[in-house]
């Protein structure tokens, strides 16, 4: 999948460059910039899969801080892993390492976005976490660190 998206933003850029529709200039921009934040996201995806999803046990019914801590990358961002029921409790909550404008184009344009979806042992009632998703507009802050920091972990995933 990730061949063939590179593989045909490159060959739009090469009918592009033959009509004269872009220089030369941009299209050596173009290919490093996707090349670099491929092999980015591939060394932060491998480092999350090798450090915290091999090893969840070490971290399972304990606190989130404990993770955090030997995570060694900082958390931007984060969304609600939802209940089945809509305007229900969230079961956990998905962590990514990049703000959310970066994760929103990264996601618009099929790269891959480095992640952790951390399920806890008892459910986040909707009123408490709707406060800090309100207040931070999903930022992750020292109010959403110290409130799900001490939360129990019951399982990580990717």
């Amino acid at each position: 999948m990730k061949k063939h998206l590179f593989l045909s933003v490159v060959i739009g850029i090469l009918i592009c460059r033959a009509n004269s529709a872009i220089s030369k200039n941009f299209i050596n921009y173009t290919v490093s910039s996707i090349t670099v934040i491929q092999a980015r996201n591939q060394d932060t995806i491998k480092y999350l899969q090798d450090n915290i999803i091999s090893h969840k046990e070490k971290f399972q019914h304990k606190e989130l801080n404990v993770m955090l801590k030997e995570l060694h990358l900082d958390v931007k961002s984060y969304l609600a892993i939802r209940g089945s029921k809509p305007g229900g409790p969230s079961k956990g909550i998905i962590l990514f390492f990049e703000d959310s404008k970066v994760k929103s184009k990264k996601l618009h344009n099929l790269i891959p976005v480095p992640s952790l979806n951390i399920y806890f042992e008892n459910e986040i009632p909707w009123d408490e976490a709707w406060k800090f998703r309100f207040k931070s507009k999903r930022t992750w802050l020292e109010g959403e660190k110290e409130f799900y920091g001490k939360m129990l972990v019951k399982d990580i995933t990717e």
